[in-house]
């Protein structure tokens, strides 16, 4: 019994204690699991989809305090849609067909006198598709967008900044008749 090699230190018994129970585990069967390990699930009501578990948009905007207060948020808005000329645009809108210049991008006009360009007018997202320009050109409608209060600067090829930076709808997620 005096022999070194069977001795327990105390770095030999944890390691003996963990190896046992993860072999306990390893070993074990439903049947020995804990009751509330293999009992069948609870019948629930179907997860709610996605659009469900959206909070609804805010309603805006009244005025440029809105507007500011609502910068980054998810938002309703009502108003004109307006087809937007940019000279810069009018060859890749139209696709070089003849006739008066075809608008590429649009803007949301307000009742309450505010104008929302949709989305950053001067990047890709900006070129509006030329179905929804015909569809709702000059017709009030609503749309569900996040509000941005200020377009990002763009700089010409002489540095300066070239760009409006009024406010912005992107991220659209629908353009719609107004009810």
């Amino acid at each position: 019994m005096n022999d070194p090699s069977r001795r327990s230190d105390p770095t030999r018994r944890l390691i003996s204690g963990v190896a046992a129970a993860l072999f306990a585990i390893g070993c074990s069967t439903p049947s020995s699991l804990p009751p509330e390990r293999h009992d069948p699930p609870a019948i629930s009501a179907p997860a709610p989809s996605s659009a469900a578990a959206v909070p609804p948009p805010h309603s805006c905007c009244v005025g440029n305090q809105e507007v500011q207060r609502l910068d980054g948020v998810r938002v309703r808005v009502v108003g004109l849609y307006a087809p937007v000329h940019l000279s810069k645009r009018i060859e890749r809108a139209d696709g070089g067909h003849p006739g008066p210049p075809m608008a590429s991008t649009a803007a949301l006009e307000t009742s309450y006198g505010l104008t929302f360009m949709l989305e950053i007018y001067y990047g890709p997202k900006g070129i509006r598709p030329l179905d929804e320009i015909e569809r709702f050109a000059g017709r009030r409608v609503e749309i569900v967008a996040v509000l941005h209060a200020r377009t990002p600067s763009q700089e010409g090829d002489d540095g300066q900044a070239q760009t409006m930076v009024g406010p912005y709808l992107g991220e659209i997620e629908s353009i719609g008749q107004a009810p």
